[in-house]
């Protein structure tokens, strides 16, 4: 079974993963020699992650139950960097040379080291399809992220944003996911989060800025959802996963249930949609949980979580 592991904070014994490949006994598009696999995440919603999670262990950190898989029963983790060095010193077939290709883009474009870049998804695996797969990156390092952000905002001739059709479809599933109006979801999309190559290949690009935080008896506990409006400045973290921003001034809009305990200084979100809302300064309309710490004596409010999943629109 291959898993897609969660951010770089782990519980002590365990990681934060799904399964998200399962060996089939049928012909599939993904195969490596005579092994195939089924996708069993495709939509990538909540419920569908934790449907076909194994294992969950309740971590404090994030004050909730996670999918996870015992560190033990781990028989070999696949490094994204490796795997990317792999095939550009000798690509075996058409979607690695074009891997290739957009590597070397990516790196020129936005001046940055091959050990930054990673490759995930079935090329990192080697159960890709050539013809159907998408190329899928992550760039590692706060100064290596940043500057793909930048660059990308600015050079769209090679990693295109998406046309009308392909924004409608690659919206639509979101407005069911997320319950938020079609244009609220494409004002969210950045051609630095997913597009498309000249070969009308499509691309995405996740970001691992190695921000990695140690659970010192850390009990972030729910209090209450609320809607609040708040203006937030992007931190070092905005770009990780799960991503983090400040919060410098916020009003209370509705409180859902519960309370505030404390002063609200940041937001922890584990939905990547909402990414580009927390990577540059301004208004936001934010609805969540709200967690306490009582070591800190703050909450902050945490997006995408199982308990309520709430939401981040610009405002």
């Amino acid at each position: 079974v291959l898993y897609v592991v969660v951010g770089n904070n782990h519980p002590p014994g365990y990681i934060i993963a799904y399964p998200k490949y399962v060996p089939s006994q049928d012909r599939t598009i993904w195969c490596k020699n005579s092994l195939c696999f089924e996708r069993v995440v495709k939509y990538y919603g909540l419920d569908e992650i934790y449907g076909v999670s194994k294992e969950e262990i309740y971590y404090p950190l994030y004050g909730a139950s996670v999918p996870c898989i015992r560190r033990a029963l781990v028989r070999e983790i696949h490094d994204p960097v490796k795997r990317a060095l792999e095939i550009m010193f000798r690509p075996h077939d058409l979607l690695e040379e074009e891997a290739t290709e957009t590597i070397s883009m990516l790196r020129r474009i936005a001046n940055i080291p091959s050990n930054c870049i990673g490759l995930t998804g079935s090329l990192l695996i080697g159960i890709h399809n050539v013809d159907k797969s998408d190329i899928d990156l992550v760039v590692y390092t706060p100064n290596c992220s940043w500057r793909v952000v930048e660059a990308l905002e600015e050079d769209q001739g090679f990693f295109r944003v998406f046309n009308k059709e392909q924004l409608i479809k690659w919206a639509k599933p979101l407005v069911k996911r997320t319950g938020l109006d079609i244009e609220y979801i494409i004002a969210l999309y950045r051609n630095w989060r997913r597009g498309v190559l000249p070969s009308n290949r499509l691309y995405s690009i996740t970001y691992s800025v190695g921000y990695k935080e140690e659970y010192n008896n850390e009990n972030w506990i729910t209090t209450g959802a609320a809607r609040i409006k708040a203006f937030i400045e992007p931190s070092l973290y905005s770009l990780n996963y799960p991503s983090q921003a400040i919060i410098t001034e916020y009003i209370v809009l509705k409180k859902i249930y519960g309370d505030i305990k404390g002063v609200l200084r940041n937001i922890t979100c584990f939905e990547n949609l909402y990414l580009p809302a927390l990577t540059r300064p301004g208004w936001r309309i934010i609805e969540g949980i709200i967690q306490y710490n009582s070591l800190s004596n703050h909450s902050r409010v945490l997006v995408g979580g199982r308990e309520y999943t709430g939401y981040i629109v610009a405002k």
